[in-house]
């Protein structure tokens, strides 16, 4: 199901207004993750010009944070702040229901590697 998920997609803002003027100093905040997550999320839009984004939840709480659909194409996108990230059952479920062409999790990782068929972790930067 899709669902409507709002985004402050200006970090510049959220950083400024918190007080956080350096990579330690957001590291170290609790709004960390969800900065990291809105980040890399503007970049995977950016590299995916006309396709149509959406959220994917469940009443259940399946979950996956991006779904970008052009046509029958469908990409999952999840974000991940660790370097070495976790998936849950809730994300391979997630994947059985949507049926991706492919899942990336998007992680500030400096190159992309599988772990599973169609699934990849990948940096925010490069298709």
């Amino acid at each position: 199901m899709k669902r409507s998920k709002v985004y402050l997609r200006d970090n510049g803002i959220l950083h400024t207004l918190l007080g956080l003027e350096t990579e330690s100093d957001l590291r170290g905040h609790p709004v960390f993750g969800a900065s990291w997550e809105v980040f890399a999320l503007e970049q995977i839009i950016d590299q995916y010009p006309g396709w149509v984004a959406s959220h994917y939840r469940t009443s259940t709480g399946v979950e996956l944070d991006l779904i970008l659909e052009k046509g029958r194409r469908r990409l999952a996108f999840e974000f991940k702040a660790s370097s070495a990230p976790d998936v849950t059952r809730g994300f391979h479920q997630a994947i059985t229901d949507l049926q991706p062409e492919h899942t990336y999790i998007v992680a500030p990782v400096e190159q992309p590697y599988s772990i599973g068929k169609n699934v990849t972790i990948h940096p925010p930067w490069s298709k």
